[in-house]
């Protein structure tokens, strides 16, 4: 009765289901093929040969086959989000719309619907949008993270406004939506910061890149009370408003990313394939929120994270969460390995 127990909560293998270990490698039993079998135990036999060669036998030998070295491929690296170039949306802790959410992490044990998002009131979920402001490329991504917050979606959004591109015709374009987006935000909110810029998108024709007159005529019809004048000084050179640039501009360069739009969701880059499409990016981020799921419900499970611990330090304080992100060191698909034998 005690192995019965002990098999359904850590394999779940309940009777009369059965299942058959090789070095711990799982098969099972009910789809189990012959033919699979064979090539495990002939890879794991070129393993201990390879082993022997090197002096390497008996329990030790053992010791090293048990180890699972896949782990660290399985698991994507991330880079850290907790930065001051990220433009953070909303808050789903303290944001007034989330106030009837449950606050307790342990509702991510709670039962639901296979595919069902839980609604709880922390910031489980952060997306990270890497975003040119001006290319028409960004719009359908900025539009859809925006009904992420209007549907009110489990997620987090921040944004990172990527200004690589920036030319000396293009400076003013850049410098007037980054003060006209900040004034926005310091004078309004988040929300109504992401609004003008779908309204600005709006104003531009769909294959057209944003220029300084959209900018400045839709900020005049958002602003109505402000003077000719003085909306020229918010979206001038040198305006109050023109900070942040210099911080994202280092966030990007440890991104290591040469081109944007990115998305990154708990500091995890997704595919950038999947951007360009708005059913595979809306499917893929909630994908990635059912993956990382598990794992959480695990470290609640385990009491490994509680209410009283801060979400985002605990999501970033993880192993795989990088200060920078450098594809030639961290890459794992070009792994090459030497046979010392």
């Amino acid at each position: 009765k005690h192995n019965i127990e002990v098999f359904g909560r850590s394999l779940n293998i309940i009777p009369p289901d059965g299942a058959l270990f090789i070095n711990g490698l799982f098969f099972d039993a009910d789809t189990m093929d012959l033919g699979a079998i064979v090539e495990t135990m002939r890879s794991e036999v070129h393993v201990l040969e390879s082993l022997h060669k090197n002096n390497i036998r008996g329990p030790l030998a053992a010791a090293l086959l048990a180890l699972d070295l896949s782990g660290a491929s399985n698991k994507e690296f991330a880079i850290d989000i907790r930065d001051t170039a990220v433009m953070w949306i909303n808050d789903i802790e303290t944001d007034p719309q989330y106030r009837r959410w449950p606050s307790s992490v342990m509702d991510l044990l709670r039962p639901a619907f296979p595919g069902m998002l839980r609604n709880i009131r922390k910031n489980i979920f952060n997306l990270v949008l890497v975003v040119d402001p001006l290319n028409p490329a960004s719009r359908n991504l900025i539009k859809l993270a925006e009904s992420f917050i209007i549907h009110q979606a489990p997620v987090r959004l921040g944004l990172i406004f990527d200004t690589r591109s920036a030319e000396k015709d293009t400076a003013k374009d850049y410098n007037s939506i980054i003060c006209a987006y900040n004034y926005v935000t310091q004078n309004k909110e988040g929300r109504s910061a992401l609004g003008f810029l779908t309204d600005v998108f709006a104003a531009a024709d769909a294959t057209e890149k944003v220029r300084h007159t959209h900018i400045r005529s839709q900020f005049k019809k958002t602003f109505s009370n402000l003077s000719g004048g003085k909306i020229d000084d918010i979206l001038g050179n040198d305006s109050d408003y023109d900070y942040g640039k210099q911080l994202s501009q280092e966030f990007i360069e440890r991104l290591g990313f040469a081109n944007s739009p990115q998305a990154l969701l708990n500091g995890v880059p997704m595919q950038q394939s999947i951007l360009t499409s708005d059913s595979e990016f809306e499917e893929a981020i909630f994908s990635e929120i059912i993956q990382q799921t598990s794992s959480l419900q695990k470290a609640v499970y385990k009491g490994d994270l509680t209410d009283t611990d801060s979400i985002i330090d605990y999501l970033m304080n993880q192993d795989h969460v990088m200060p920078s992100l450098n594809q030639r060191i961290l890459s794992t698909d070009t792994s090459k390995f030497l046979d010392f034998s």
